[in-house]
């Protein structure tokens, strides 16, 4: 053998048959150039496809106004449970021997948090032994189970993860996450025809690109593999280049965007803001901040819309708090420092040249994040594209003056 592999594929690569037809041709590819393979894959489908999780997290809550928490992520983890045994299906008519796992077998011990359960450990000789006997492990992603074998979920993107922490525990070569698009692109190409590949990104610029809304990968799969190192492989099903996560990559400046996002400012006079609203208001956002300023008259707070609920109760309760909501989050990430100032100021004024109103901006080591109203991110995001562009260098042809 020449070497291990854990593929994750993706929902929209297992929805139909002649695509997951595909998946089993690029396994058994791996297969016969010399690698152990083990597969992770993800629920069929996107939301309004059968097996999808959020077309089954609606069919929970068209049943019951409240589902519980347990019965919840018994019923989530159906969709990777049906992917899993459906491809193990398909291998084997391939003739590739192959069994499926749930994620307790495949042993993913986590908490007892459900709905967003946190890995502890990975018992992974089950899999080890699969691998040594021949056997393509197919396990469900997105799910584990506690000490006392309580199926628990891993949050949204939780298939990611489960790659990822198999990839460690396994120590496999590589942990390729293959997908419908050809790797991390410069923008949503959806939404910007022109975006472009980037070929290698650090752990640290994807980790602010996916926290601040690009769902290539989920960011704390992402965290988890710079802490391990665990080699990551972004790319589309069938090509042979991608994107490679490495710990040190030349910077290339990328654009992302988050929908529905919390705007709040706490305002006083100068030197008297309410130093116990602003605590308060913090720990309300806890899990779903943004992004955080503050100096001697405001604070200003940008958070994921999951905090909204418990924001408005407390913004409701303080002098001096506003708070703006749904905005958009245009960020441009992979910038050095004086990139991210640069854009700081070039942005703010190509934006409001074009009527985009600016309702915060935020500059920091990692990139620089502007607010905006949603009906306007499109505009947005194809403006700071553009100066995106402008910071990437010259391909090497370029620099040596060829056509």
């Amino acid at each position: 053998m020449t070497g291990r592999v854990v593929q994750k594929f993706g929902g929209t690569l297992l929805r139909e048959p002649a695509d997951r037809q595909r998946v089993v041709e690029t396994i058994r590819e791996r297969r016969a150039r010399g690698h152990q393979v083990v597969v992770v894959v993800s629920a069929m489908g996107r939301d309004g496809d059968p097996y999808a999780t959020d077309t089954l997290l609606r069919l929970a809550r068209q049943t019951v106004e409240r589902p519980g928490a347990r019965a919840l992520d018994f019923l989530l983890t159906a969709g990777e449970t049906i992917s899993a045994a459906l491809l193990a299906m398909e291998l084997a008519e391939a003739e590739v021997a192959a069994v499926p796992y749930s994620g307790i077998d495949a042993g993913i011990v986590t908490t007892g948090e459900f709905g967003r359960a946190a890995i502890v450990r990975v018992e992974a000789e089950s899999l080890e032994r699969a691998c040594q006997a021949g056997v393509v492990p197919v396990v469900a992603g997105f799910q584990g189970g506690t000490e006392d074998r309580e199926v628990t979920t891993l949050g949204r993107g939780g298939s990611d993860l489960t790659a990822v922490a198999l990839g460690e525990a396994l120590d496999a070569d590589a942990v390729e996450v293959v997908k419908d698009v050809n790797g991390v692109m410069s923008a949503d190409p959806a939404i910007i025809p022109g975006a472009r590949l980037v070929p290698a990104i650090s752990y640290e610029d994807l980790a602010v690109l996916t926290s601040m809304g690009a769902r290539v990968v989920q960011p704390e799969a992402v965290e988890l593999a710079a802490r391990h190192g665990v080699n990551l492989i972004v790319r589309r099903l069938g090509a042979a280049d991608g994107t490679r996560v490495a710990q040190t990559v030349p910077r290339t400046p990328m654009v992302t965007h988050l929908d529905d996002a919390v705007l709040v400012q706490l305002r006083g006079r100068p030197g008297e803001i309410d130093l116990d609203g602003a605590t308060e208001l913090l720990a309300a956002g806890t899990g779903d901040r943004l992004y955080v300023t503050c100096d001697a008259v405001s604070l200003t707070a940008c958070l994921r819309k999951g905090a909204r609920p418990r924001l408005e109760s407390v913004a409701a309760r303080l002098r001096g708090a506003e708070m703006r909501t749904p905005c958009s989050v245009v960020t441009v990430a992979g910038l050095d420092d004086h990139q991210a100032g640069e854009v700081l100021a070039s942005g703010r004024e190509r934006l409001r040249a074009d009527g985009i109103a600016v309702l915060h901006a935020h500059c920091w080591a990692m990139g620089t994040a502007f607010v905006v109203e949603p009906a306007r991110v499109h505009e947005a995001l194809a403006h700071l594209d553009g100066l995106a562009g402008a910071l990437q260098p010259a391909p090497p042809d370029a620099e040596d003056g060829a056509a």
